[in-house]
């Protein structure tokens, strides 16, 4: 009987060191899918000063912009909706701790995707009337490519 307890309790500690091994050399996730209604709008509009644009959506919980940046100046897209405002894009340096990266800075024209603030929308601001607002330093000319949302 003692002989059955000891390969039993090598058996179990091989099981153990086995699934440890697994979990730290395959780092395995979960992952969650989540349905949601992806909406893409091709807008193509070239801006040269500020603007805005309603977005045709009741519920948008989040938002992705792409575009491209003429000039030198700063471009901010704003989700605008009640009093509240979300940055989608901005070129604009950031401030303070925020600035401290390890991040290569790249040629910042192109926006491909971009949802700074408005990649997860707070509740509060999911519902109701959405606007695009486009803000624009003179002499910069920004180019809204389309914008995806979900709802």
């Amino acid at each position: 009987m003692k002989r059955w307890e000891e390969i039993m309790l090598m058996l179990g500690w091989l099981v153990l060191l086995g699934g440890v091994s697994w979990l730290i050399l395959d780092k395995p996730s979960i992952n969650a899918l989540v349905p949601a209604d992806l909406t893409t709008e091709i807008i193509d509009q070239t801006f040269t000063e500020n603007a805005s644009l309603t977005i045709d959506a009741a519920l948008i919980k989040t938002l992705l912009v792409w575009g491209e940046r003429t000039g030198d100046g700063f471009v901010t897209v704003w989700l605008a909706h009640d009093q509240d405002r979300l940055i989608a894009y901005t070129n604009r340096p950031k401030q303070g701790l925020e600035s401290i990266t390890g991040m290569v800075v790249a040629d910042d024209r192109f926006v491909d995707g971009e949802c700074m603030q408005t990649c997860l929308i707070p509740v509060s601001a999911q519902n109701g009337n959405h606007h695009l607002e486009i803000e624009l330093e003179p002499g910069t000319t920004f180019t809204l490519k389309k914008i995806s949302y979900t709802t």
